[in-house]
């Protein structure tokens, strides 16, 4: 973002001597939707962050650039904070002087504090200056032309950037959904209703088991909006078995005291009047198949034989 209030006029083109990528080679189906970048930048690198939007979005992208300046009293942070909340991914426009920059270094935290993956890119030889902490360990995609490496500029750039930004594509998107969910979910109180239910918990589960190697760690909010509906699951399953003997035995006794001579067939299954009435028929039962006398078979047989 921007250190102080500005407007672009519009978004500069590409260096002529550079070469465009091919759009992204992610399905286009529109059930899958685009990726949300956040552009980070600082003012004195608007002309970069302008043609970095305009090829991003040529190349299938939702890029955010946040043009509003940092006034006294105002809230910024929140702001800011939702932009990088609801962002896939946060791309950070390097130099020096987004590498001083307090707001840039802000946005970082906050892209680091929310899970979000982020990508460094060198518009322009940092002189020296040391880049946020954050960043001193990400590999770093170079647009500027650097006289030791043909080729350099910011086609290819382009084209690395757009092959990062496609990797993870689907658990990048669900990482976002999941947390916004977990933040109204936080925000309001952490109420059960807004807790997930169903095959939604176990997709939510095996979505954070199968998080790939490159990809951020779901944050702890993420954890415990998963284990909360876990547990909320598990209690109402508790609850339902605990009420079902409880509601069997009201509807039998309520049924033995109303119609004590009713058909077996109109009583509620489980019915204790049912179940006497069955004991009562296969004792007497067991009794007509004994021998008389308490003979065995064998002995009967041979009693007959005299």
């Amino acid at each position: 973002m921007a250190d102080v209030a500005h407007h672009a006029s519009g978004p500069a083109s590409p260096k002529p001597g550079d070469t465009a990528p091919q759009q992204a080679s992610r399905p286009d189906s529109p059930d899958r939707g685009k990726l949300r970048v956040f552009i980070s930048y600082s003012r004195d690198d608007l002309d970069f962050a302008d043609q970095l939007d305009a090829a991003l979005d040529a190349c299938g992208f939702a890029c955010v650039l946040d043009r509003h300046g940092i006034s006294g009293g105002e809230d910024w942070k929140r702001r800011l904070g939702n932009l990088i909340s609801e962002a896939d991914t946060v791309v950070f426009v390097l130099s020096p002087t987004s590498a001083r920059s307090e707001i840039c270094a802000w946005e970082v935290e906050e892209a680091a504090r929310l899970g979000k993956r982020i990508l460094p890119v060198n518009c322009r030889l940092l002189e020296g200056v040391s880049p946020p902490p954050r960043l001193r360990d990400l590999n770093y995609i170079f647009f500027h032309e650097d006289p030791k490496a043909p080729g350099s500029g910011f086609g290819t750039g382009l084209a690395s950037l757009v092959a990062a930004l496609n990797t993870d594509f689907d658990w990048l998107r669900e990482h976002t959904r999941y947390l916004q969910r977990a933040t109204e979910w936080d925000r309001g109180g952490r109420p059960a209703n807004r807790l997930l239910s169903g095959d939604d918990i176990a997709e939510a589960k095996a979505w954070a088991a199968r998080r790939p190697k490159s990809a951020p760690d779901p944050t702890a909010l993420h954890l415990d909006f998963i284990r909360a509906s876990e547990e909320e699951a598990q209690a109402r399953s508790n609850a339902q078995l605990a009420i079902r003997p409880a509601t069997s035995r009201s509807r039998c006794c309520a049924c033995t005291a109303a119609t004590p001579n009713c058909s077996l067939a109109m009583r509620p299954p489980g019915c204790c009047r049912e179940r006497r009435l069955s004991a009562v028929s296969k004792t007497s039962t067991e009794k007509s198949r004994a021998p008389p006398d308490g003979r065995t078979l064998h002995g009967k047989m041979n009693y007959r034989r005299g």
